[in-house]
């Protein structure tokens, strides 16, 4: 059987001498008190010093026996008098358990440490008062332990981690395993040419509704890969009427992009920076082959892009979502044909901000804007079949929508 205390903090940071507090974390050797530990440290903040504790989370740890599935037994106690205020158990395969257990950790555990109350400050010692022939004596440096974040996910005591009862606003949309978004997003695009000498390029502008399917799954709940994710998307104009030429001739068009890449997430403060990298391809295509001459270039963006993104909570239900990208182009369709502009050059960037809402259970609300847009220098040279100094095609959407994520 192993015991093995995590130390839970509800006062104030840094309030109260600070007291180590010791236990045996290499007994557990499946490494429960680890997941447990993983699992609350995005709601709550890591920390050594029982003598400020509100509450004591415990893991006891029991194996099976034979084909018998090992146990695990997580409680919460009032840290000052050992009042058992909730807890859950677990059973699972030897491998399994760790995984399992936290699992169910904040679920089954936040109202019960909401519960704890904070131990009242000590009080002061008399300090009598030196004879005035006596020297002071010297000063006596306090014992102090570094307190660990609740996002970073460890601890300086060996086997004796604290945790704060305040759960980190915004947190929950930062822990599910699996987020599936729909989110309808009406954009508009512009097509624009710089340079255009003998005047010949059309410029292209075209509003058109679409929705879009994001979907990210994190392989492991605990340990280092715990902050990895796996994500893909697939965006698709719908309802689009057509190009249309001054004349009135309408043309069918479609758009439509997927990317699919990972993301690597680090708590900063109650924040979240995340780093994506991925592949992706956006289409848009207009079918004017009927007149004999394209009016604007089929465009095929497949490129490779890094991007940063962060995550701000804002209250207990609210969060603040931005990121910045780069495209690196790899492919641009007829843009960068023959018929075109066979020299051109180019990139892209994208941005977006918005926010996220907790509404209940698993369900979330999505709102905000986004940017993409590509830039070229076409370097033209005598002879090409058109001549520009450069374009810019640019899209921006308004976005909205809702999200299931499970934890």
């Amino acid at each position: 059987m192993v015991a093995i205390a995590l130390v839970l903090w509800t006062g104030v940071a840094a309030a109260g001498p600070p007291v180590v507090v010791t236990g045996d974390a290499d007994a557990d050797e499946v490494g429960v008190t680890d997941a447990v530990r993983d699992a609350l440290a995005p709601h709550v903040e890591l920390v050594d010093d029982p003598a400020a504790a509100a509450a004591v989370v415990s893991v006891e740890v029991k194996a099976g026996k034979g084909k018998k599935k090992w146990t695990a037994k997580v409680s919460v106690r009032q840290a000052p008098d050992g009042k058992r205020l909730g807890g859950y158990d677990v059973k699972a395969a030897r491998g399994k358990l760790a995984k399992a257990a936290a699992a169910k950790a904040w679920k089954q555990l936040k109202k019960p440490i909401g519960k704890a109350k904070a131990p009242a400050p000590p009080e002061p010692e008399p300090v009598a008062e030196a004879p005035r022939e006596a020297s002071p004596p010297p000063p006596v440096e306090e014992d102090r332990v570094a307190r660990v974040d609740g996002a970073g996910g460890g601890a300086t005591g060996e086997g004796a981690l604290g945790v704060s009862a305040r759960a980190a606003p915004g947190a929950r949309g930062d822990a599910a395993w699996l987020t599936v978004a729909v989110t309808g997003r009406p954009q508009l695009r512009t097509l624009r040419y710089r340079d255009d000498l003998a005047d010949t390029l059309r410029a292209y502008d075209l509003a058109a509704p679409a929705a879009r399917l994001d979907v990210a799954w994190r392989p492991a709940r605990a340990g280092a890969l715990r902050h990895l994710a796996v994500r893909a998307s697939y965006e698709q104009a719908v309802g689009v009427n057509g190009s249309r030429t001054d004349d009135g001739m309408e043309f069918a068009t479609s758009a439509s992009e997927w990317t699919a890449g990972v993301r690597g997430e680090l708590p900063v403060g109650g924040a979240r920076l995340a780093l994506d990298a991925g592949y992706g391809e956006q289409r848009f295509t207009v079918d004017d082959d009927a007149v004999g001459d394209d009016l604007v270039p089929d465009v095929t963006y497949r490129y490779v892009r890094g991007a940063l993104g962060l995550t701000v909570p804002v209250g207990d239900k609210l969060a603040v979502d931005a990121s910045a990208g780069y495209r690196y182009l790899v492919g641009t369709g007829d843009l960068g044909s023959d018929a075109w502009f066979p020299r051109q050059t180019g990139a892209g960037v994208d941005a977006a901000a918005g926010v996220r809402y907790a509404v209940a259970g698993p369900v979330e609300l999505h709102a905000g804007l986004d940017l993409r847009r590509y830039f070229f220098a076409m370097n033209p040279e005598p002879g090409d079949p058109r001549i520009a100094g450069g374009a810019v095609d640019q899209y921006v959407a308004v976005v909205g929508g809702l999200a299931i994520a499970l934890r």
